[in-house]
């Protein structure tokens, strides 16, 4: 009958047009994932998303690289099974903290079983769904191992020269512009005096 034509044609039109949103939209998400992956990549950071069960559902490819990893390898797994048992207990207190619903940022020496021991600047920012629930957050990490070697090698070398100042029999001492006087060695105070009311 010409109602049911008509009716079957509608249910058609219907079908198709919701197919057809429905693969725009799987494009557009497409799109949007290929964009994401692609800033992140070139980002100088090492960006992980995970949800709530500890699950990695998103790496860039310089964070899965530094465990000579493809971000394939590396989606779906724990936590724990990629950066080792040792590194994630390390950072469980945080995790615990962004979880809870909190930012958290920290600096820590991590021990990495496939790469060694890294120091890490880490920023942690939670996931909310629609309700307002934690779902999981996202991690930004630096590693700062080069800079936290040199800041060591920059201390032991003051250690150094402080040391060697102090066992100089001439008195040695470091002004600002302004005069203001910023180290002196101990010969300094046995010139002053200060050096025999101490010892009495």
């Amino acid at each position: 009958s010409v109602g049911a034509d008509v009716a079957d044609e509608r249910l058609l039109i219907s079908i198709v047009r919701d197919v057809s949103e429905r693969k725009e939209i799987e494009v557009q998400l497409s799109k949007s994932a290929k964009q994401l992956a692609f800033v992140t990549d070139i980002a100088p950071v090492f960006i992980a998303h995970c949800d709530k069960n500890l699950r990695f559902r998103f790496v860039n490819k310089p964070y899965a690289a530094r465990f000579g990893l493809l971000p394939a390898d590396v989606i779906g797994k724990k936590v724990g099974d990629i950066i080792g048992e040792d590194a994630f207990e390390s950072i469980r207190q945080y995790i615990d903290i962004v979880l809870a619903g909190e930012p958290v940022e920290f600096d820590l020496e991590l021990e990495y079983p496939s790469i060694g021991n890294h120091f890490m600047h880490c920023s942690y920012a939670p996931e909310f769904d629609d309700a307002g629930q934690v779902i999981g957050w996202v991690a930004a990490l630096t590693d700062i191992t080069d800079r936290r070697t040199l800041e060591k090698a920059i201390r032991r070398s003051e250690t150094e020269l402080r040391q060697m100042a102090d066992s100089m029999p001439q008195v040695v001492w470091i002004a600002k512009p302004d005069g203001s006087v910023i180290y002196y060695n101990d010969r300094v105070l046995e010139f002053a005096g200060a050096g025999k009311t101490a010892e009495g």
